[in-house]
């Protein structure tokens, strides 16, 4: 069983992992602001659009392997039946949805590989690092130096 079922919340874990990559995603971005102001600060408060992306850049790296040695720990040491229990919520969802039996075995086939320790480390560090760039090249705009020494 899920550790919600034992809280009584009754939470799709589909709700609960959208959730979590939102609250991420709101992780990393404070993340990436605090890093590229910590950056200008050491540089006498100047900073270039180019280091300001490179600092985003490092902690979406930095973020990611966090990230991935997590979920790690997480999926084989505190839920090690994390990866059985999200298929069969999955395939409890596609049942509800009528979805026929061979399509579910694709389904499931698809979803259980997207559970392996290597795809999970590999979607932490290109999701971390793809969002990280992101906002790096936004906040980067507004955090440069306005003045051209």
């Amino acid at each position: 069983t899920g550790l919600h079922d034992s809280s009584g919340w009754n939470i799709n874990p589909a709700n609960i992992r959208w959730l979590t990559g939102l609250f991420t995603l709101l992780i990393l971005a404070v993340g990436v602001y605090t890093g590229i102001q910590s950056a200008k600060r050491n540089n006498s408060g100047k900073l270039t659009y180019g280091q300001a992306v490179t600092t985003g850049i490092l902690v979406g790296l930095t973020v990611g392997a966090c990230v991935s040695i997590i979920g790690l720990i997480y999926t084989h040491f505190i839920n090690p039946g994390y990866a059985n229990y999200m298929l069969a919520e999955n395939k409890k969802g596609l049942i509800a949805q009528g979805i026929s039996a061979d399509n579910i075995a694709k389904d499931q086939t698809a979803m259980a590989q997207m559970l392996t320790p290597g795809v999970q480390i590999m979607q932490a560090l290109v999701l971390q690092t793809v969002m990280a760039t992101i906002f790096s090249l936004i906040m980067g705009l507004f955090l440069k130096s306005r003045s051209r020494d």
